[in-house]
């Protein structure tokens, strides 16, 4: 359930992702300030622990991983220095982020960090003519989790404006994905895994999962018409995530859902619910509104059982302005989710 709770809560700001830069300069990039997920997260000797949500026994645990390496990034002729941090949130998941700690006269100035998968097996980080490059092992598309990361990836980030951007690089999911394009150029819709297959919206694009998330998809080239929206980047996204009833029925679980976000953003209002079927599956819909810092957000949560015990969330989330022209589209997209036996 927490797990689930980040994408549909705290994922909410899908444009603030690795884009937003703490401001307050530090010392010691080991007792810095950088922006994961939207969220200043300040280390104490490489470590910050964190709530979930208010009142949450929970905890997110951020550390310094290392891989450090320095070199000029900003131009000024002054060594910055390049890191990785991990996440975890107590289940099986170990997500790491890259990171930048930027000298100023003042001290260390640290960026946003950029997200780079998994499990995967760091190996060496560099920095070379004013780029980042991260080397790491991942897995081939569609290999569990379990499976050992044996494909190399490197990727390559710089800094511009004080935030940390990614320029270009390879990984499996990208190969992927140009593997799948047919003649005319255009990506498949069809995101296809392990455990389920889903379509997405004409014009979204898969892109990496926050923690918690098995797949996410976002909708990039959108003209977002709320201004305070589009001061935070946001557009409009997807989330799938996995989860168990954990001995609870259907109706235990949704009242958890409903206090879980109750108790992150106080303000949600729900707005309307529907039991409904999906490929053959029990699911159950949940339509709910909320402000947050000034925008107004619609969210369509659907909850699909799957063998047992298994139940898979998907969450929606868009504009309140923009609800009515997704509204369709959110639940047809929902109704192609199919649950591999």
């Amino acid at each position: 359930m927490v797990a689930v709770l980040i994408v549909i809560a705290g994922a909410v700001f899908w444009g603030t992702r690795g884009t937003v830069a703490p401001s307050a300069p530090f010392s010691d990039y080991k007792n810095g300030t950088y922006s994961i997920e939207g969220v200043d997260i300040t280390l104490v000797n490489g470590y910050a622990e964190t709530e979930f949500a208010p009142g949450s026994i929970s905890r997110l645990v951020t550390r310094y991983f290392g891989n450090e390496a320095t070199g000029d990034l900003t131009g000024d002729g002054v060594a910055d220095a390049a890191f990785l941090l991990t996440q975890d949130g107590g289940g099986s998941g170990t997500f790491y982020y890259v990171v930048a700690a930027l000298e100023t006269p003042d001290g260390y100035k640290g960026t946003n960090a950029v997200f780079l998968g998994d499990r995967i097996a760091p190996q060496t980080t560099e920095i070379r003519d004013g780029e980042i490059i991260v080397n790491y092992a991942d897995r081939n598309p569609g290999e569990p989790m379990t499976a050992q990361p044996s494909v190399g990836v490197s990727k390559y980030f710089r800094v511009e404006n004080g935030m940390l951007v990614a320029v270009s690089g390879d990984s499996p999911a990208l190969q992927a994905s140009a593997e799948n394009q047919g003649e005319t150029g255009q990506p498949q819709s069809r995101i296809i895994t392990d455990d389920f297959s889903l379509d997405i919206p004409a014009g979204w694009e898969e892109t990496a999962p926050a923690m918690g998330a098995s797949v996410m998809a976002v909708y990039a080239n959108e003209e977002v018409e709320d201004p305070a929206a589009r001061k935070i980047n946001f557009k409009s996204y997807l989330a799938v995530s996995y989860d168990t009833l954990q001995g609870k029925d259907i109706a235990g679980y949704l009242q958890t859902v409903r206090n879980s976000l109750l108790q992150a953003i106080p303000s949600v209002l729900f707005t309307a619910e529907r039991d409904m079927t999906v490929n053959g599956n029990a699911a159950h819909a949940i339509e709910a509104e909320l402000t947050q810092q000034g925008a107004d957000f619609k969210i369509l949560i659907i909850l699909i059982s799957g063998e047992g015990e298994d139940i898979w969330v998907i969450s929606f989330n868009t504009t309140k302005n923009g609800w009515d022209d997704y509204r369709k589209t959110f639940y047809d997209t929902a109704n192609s989710f199919i649950v591999k036996k």
